[in-house]
């Protein structure tokens, strides 16, 4: 869509607003996320796979955590909006690929006799929930420092013009 547009503060709007879109995103997913998990952690899973399609979870989980390292050790010096939000929504899909690891490999491997596996994985999935939260609101606040607006001033019928 901006590869169309040729004025630079249009271009930089768009990406300002799908930064802050991202960012309620991730708060909403997060929330839910963490709830998800709270259901874990008191009712517990029941997954059985075989023991490759652990391995091909395990595989994919820490490949998304390595292209999202990679992605912002290679983009850290760019601070486009759009580019930080990707950077960050990728951290945040690599943290809930590395829980999915966590879930199967437990409930595959663990003896539930010894451990209790919907404890770990409903506190550890719960920790991941607040972290994306966090991410998220960081996103929220961090646009309003690069947009200098100050929000709490705004009438709400302008907050909503202003997002738009």
């Amino acid at each position: 869509k901006t590869k169309l547009i040729n004025d630079k503060e249009e271009i930089q709007k768009i990406g300002y607003k799908n930064y802050l879109n991202n960012g309620i995103l991730l708060v909403v997913l997060g929330i839910m996320y963490f709830f998800v998990n709270v259901y874990i952690y008191y009712k517990g899973t029941n997954t059985t796979m075989h023991e490759y399609l652990t391995y091909l979870v395990a595989l994919v989980a820490f490949w998304s955590i390595g292209s999202a390292i990679y992605g912002m050790v290679k983009y850290k010096r760019n601070h486009t909006p759009i580019l930080k939000a990707v950077k960050l929504t990728n951290f945040a899909n690599a943290l809930t690929s590395i829980m999915l690891t966590q879930i199967v490999l437990l409930d595959t491997y663990a003896n539930t006799e010894v451990y209790n596996s919907n404890l770990m994985n409903g506190l550890t999935g719960m920790g991941i929930g607040i972290v994306i939260i966090i991410l998220g609101l960081y996103m929220i606040v961090g646009i309003n420092k690069l947009q200098k607006v100050d929000w709490f001033n705004l009438p709400f019928y302008y907050k909503l013009q202003y997002i738009e």
